[in-house]
């Protein structure tokens, strides 16, 4: 394992686009750690400009302690900016900025099933995550030509994946999410939804619902069973700001309104210009105070 690591202060440009981002010949993750045999403690990846990634900026699987991702810049990445998989029990990802990207911002996902020899890792819950201060913007445009992509994203998502798994204790806080046409947040199973804390996020869907959060147990569209015998299904759970609230009394200071940034947009301009974006909030935006 790795312990008392610091990456700060790096540029790392990949070179990476959305096209290569589905070949595994394509360019890869900005940074990749890999706890196999034993977990790691004390890893910290702070002050960080990532970008032109073919898959994660910052993908983190394994088993680890005390990890924080904080003050790092994200964007033109074709896969989740930042990745925790199969471990990040404890981690703080914190006060990031992740925009213009090909996928969503985070995405949190255990492993399906234990993983084969010769490391037979087993299942690791994702439990007791802080996600605080960050600002996602997602895009359903393609960052490397401009114009529609293959999909638009959702700002976090928790992949399911198999056995009826946790993330307990997962605290989201004090975030900005600003979205297209998906949900600011989606789960694949909502079996532990109700250890979830929602509070003072401001999230922005522009189509214009009311969906600040959708579960979801259909997996690649796939039917029947999965490999734990637990069914797929179509049904989707759609949660507004007042059903957060219900599940959990703590879940306050949610707001759905526009975070009135100074400069951000759809068109050429921006998508193909990252550089001309601006997330300072102008006068007026809820994200003040």
């Amino acid at each position: 394992g790795f312990h008392n690591v610091l990456v700060e202060d790096n540029v790392i440009n990949v070179g990476g686009t959305p096209g290569p981002a589905m070949n595994v010949s394509g360019p890869e993750h900005g940074v990749y750690f890999a706890d196999r045999d034993n977990p790691s403690s004390g890893v910290t990846f702070r002050r960080n400009i990532i970008y032109n990634t073919g898959w994660n900026g910052i993908h983190y699987n394994g088993r680890s302690t005390n990890t924080v991702i904080s003050q790092n810049i994200f964007y033109n990445f074709s896969s989740p900016a930042i990745s925790p998989q199969n471990g990040g029990g404890g981690m703080v990802i914190r006060d990031n900025l992740m925009f213009n990207g090909h996928s969503a911002c985070i995405q949190a996902q255990p492993y399906s099933v234990n993983n084969p020899a010769p490391y037979n890792i087993p299942m690791i819950d994702e439990a007791s995550m802080l996600i605080e201060n960050n600002t996602c913007w997602t895009s359903p445009q393609d960052f490397a030509v401009g114009g529609p992509s293959m999909s638009d994203y959702e700002g976090i998502e928790w992949l399911y994946n198999g056995n009826p798994r946790s993330f307990k204790n997962t605290v989201v806080r004090n975030n900005i999410f600003y979205t297209h046409t998906r949900p600011a947040f989606q789960l694949d199973n909502d079996l532990n939804l109700q250890y979830f804390l929602f509070q003072n996020n401001v999230l922005y869907r522009i189509a214009g619902d009311t969906h600040s959060l959708q579960t979801d147990v259909l997996e690649y569209g796939e039917t029947g069973n999965n490999n734990w015998g637990l069914p797929f299904s179509t049904a989707q759970t759609v949660y507004t700001i007042a059903n957060l609230v219900s599940l959990n009394a703590a879940n306050t200071g949610n707001v759905l309104a526009d975070p009135l940034f100074t400069a951000q947009g759809l068109t050429n301009t921006y998508v193909l210009s990252p550089q001309n974006f601006n997330f300072k909030p102008t006068s007026g935006s809820p994200t003040i105070n």
